[in-house]
């Protein structure tokens, strides 16, 4: 006797071709999530550090570990979206040249997060998804 497999049907070539398509979708839509978690965190939130007269206006600034406070608004609208790897990987930029200084922080100065917090924030959401559609496959 001889072992031997038979398959009565055969579903990968269906799922290898699903499968990029709905997982760029999904990363696509993650990477806006968290572009737009970055951007509401900074302008929306309530920041709680000190006040100074700024721009002919009061400015309260963000307090240790808060998301950075809107003030130019150069750094919100420096945050932009890109693909890699025909839309599976998903790159969330902050081209301002401080905005690595604001989410580690300085020698002077401590972190104010916003893409980490905003990533993490997203994370089951995209876990929940992804495992779905492997289901579903």
């Amino acid at each position: 006797m001889t072992d031997q497999i038979i398959i009565r049907h055969n579903r990968f070539p269906e799922i290898a071709n699903k499968l990029p398509r709905e997982t760029k979708a999904l990363v696509a839509q993650t990477a806006f999530k968290v572009e737009a978690k970055e951007k509401l965190s900074m302008a929306v939130e309530t920041k709680t550090g000190r006040e100074y007269m700024r721009h002919g206006r009061v400015h309260t600034a963000s307090a240790e570990g808060e998301a950075p406070a809107v003030d130019t608004g150069n750094l919100v609208n420096s945050i932009r979206v890109f693909f890699q790897n025909g839309g599976l990987t998903g790159i969330i930029r902050a081209a301002a040249d401080y905005a690595t200084f604001l989410e580690f922080g300085t020698l002077r100065m401590a972190a104010r997060p916003f893409a980490i917090p905003a990533a993490e924030s997203v994370r089951s959401w995209y876990q929940q998804r992804i495992e779905g559609l492997l289901r579903r496959l």
